[in-house]
């Protein structure tokens, strides 16, 4: 296996491999396959990720990011319903710190469609919940948003 800064190369034993399997090989056992993958190390946060381009899922779904747009959704709208008096009514109702759902709820004025792509798990590869508090606060333009976390335009 060779990698470099754009790629993943991997040589596979023809013979060896053909062995291992118990099948014959009728291909030229003393060639060799190989398999070049595009790739790149991404800082995501606090981690690096290696992101295989040419076998990127299309669905990549953030269970920890769509859990938070879900309760900034929920907790948005029984404010905004007066099903509670306060942001701290609603932290005890919630058993949530007052700071943890003063951070969650700005995440219920995403622009629709940065929502449902976050939600169909199609957001940049890049995009956690811990991203988007470091990010905080969110323009509140929805054109702004998209250029801030790397969504396209529609």
């Amino acid at each position: 296996m060779q990698v470099d800064a754009s790629s993943i190369t991997i040589t596979i034993d023809r013979k060896a491999l053909s062995e291992e399997l118990g099948i014959p090989d009728h291909a030229d056992p003393e060639k060799c396959i190989t398999i070049t993958l595009l790739a790149e190390l991404r800082r995501l946060g606090k981690e690096k990720r290696l992101i295989i381009a040419a076998h990127a899922p299309a669905s990549n779904q953030d269970v920890n990011l769509i859990k938070a747009i879900v309760r900034a959704n929920m907790w948005f709208a029984m404010l905004r319903d007066r099903e509670v008096k306060s942001i701290s009514d609603l932290a005890k109702k919630e058993r949530v710190s007052r700071t943890y759902l003063s951070r969650l709820v700005p995440l219920a004025l995403l622009a629709p469609d940065i929502t449902e792509t976050i939600l169909e798990g199609r957001q940049p590869v890049d995009l956690s919940t811990e991203r988007l508090f470091s990010l905080m606060p969110l323009p509140l333009s929805w054109v702004e948003q998209r250029s801030v976390l790397r969504f396209s335009a529609r």
